[in-house]
């Protein structure tokens, strides 16, 4: 299957597929679970990325003056960058597995594989000709440049290079900047009126992502970015309470979680007696007999699992 179809077309297959580039390969081996994202064959996939790929020339000189790159060729260009970037995710990861089993040599050798993945990308669909835009990573859509920023920060660690640190926290600065254009449109508005949706998950939900990620590598640099953000005529108070509003909605959502993971699953409704609200009258309800009324259907519903036995 292509990576660029819609996954109900092969849903029923989805525990068992595996990237390898620009198609996902059936496998025998479940590798995940049913609607997950398929995970990289590493070995398949950055053999294909490094050896097969053909680049369309974007890496051109004055290729933003000589070629002209459409809606399509640009979702393109997006897909491309996130198939890569999920491939040097999927190598970060297999060198922390390796590193904690002891193997060294075989944890560089993912360090470097997914080093060149990432200049490979850099280099063949360069930011000059097609900006970066949003990426599907770890389940998440965020930024091309903060996806990168997260893989770059843990291969810093596992190979203890610096440098790569200070590439991912650029990198996020690079964002911030950008992305406050949205912050300032969005203040400058008139009471009554509103960005769209998309817009505005960007001020609310990925901004303050990226500000507290930035916050969770470089907390010593922090202050000084808002500042700059300031200087830049950004509201830093806003951007303050809209990171507050988020954390509070994961807070939530973490919390209704754990209530309904500590709720008890019923497959079956037993036999009991209950008051059917559409009649004023008793029925008795089993799990192989219908209610007596739409209404004591919809609370039958919400009551059982097994909505197919109701």
């Amino acid at each position: 299957f292509a990576c660029t179809v819609d996954n109900r077309l092969y849903t029923v297959y989805s525990p068992y597929l595996q990237n390898t580039g620009m198609a996902y390969q059936i496998t025998p081996l479940r590798t995940q679970s049913m609607g997950q994202d398929p995970v990289c064959n590493t070995d398949t996939m950055y053999r294909n990325v490094t050896e097969r790929f053909r680049w369309g020339g974007l890496d051109q000189p004055d290729a933003e003056k000589k070629l002209y790159l459409d809606e399509t060729v640009r979702r393109m260009v997006s897909t491309t960058r996130s198939q890569m970037i999920n491939l040097a995710g999927d190598l970060a990861n297999e060198a922390d597995t390796f590193k904690l089993a002891g193997d060294k040599a075989r944890a560089q050798q993912r360090v470097k594989m997914a080093l060149n993945v990432l200049d490979l990308m850099v280099k063949k669909m360069p930011e000059r000709v097609c900006p970066y835009s949003f990426v599907i990573f770890n389940d998440s859509y965020i930024s091309a440049k903060m996806a990168m920023s997260q893989v770059y920060e843990q291969l810093s660690k596992t190979a203890s290079r610096p440098d790569l640190h200070s590439k991912a926290v650029a990198l996020l600065e690079q964002d911030a900047m950008r992305y406050s254009q949205w912050l300032k449109f969005e203040a400058s508005l008139p009471e009554g009126l509103g960005m769209c949706d998309q817009d505005r998950n960007v001020c609310n939900a990925f901004y303050p992502q990226l500000m507290m990620y930035y916050k969770q590598i470089n907390a010593g640099g922090y202050n000084a970015l808002l500042q700059k953000l300031k200087a830049h005529g950004v509201n830093t108070n806003q951007v303050e309470y809209n990171i507050k509003a988020l954390l509070r909605q994961q807070q939530q959502y973490q919390q209704q979680s754990m209530i309904e993971a500590q709720r008890p699953q019923s497959t079956a409704l037993p036999p009991r007696a209950r008051t059917c609200p559409g009649r004023a009258a008793t029925r008795t309800a089993t799990a192989t007999r219908s209610w007596a009324c739409r209404a004591c259907l919809a609370a039958a519903v919400r009551a059982t699992t097994s909505v197919n036995k109701i």
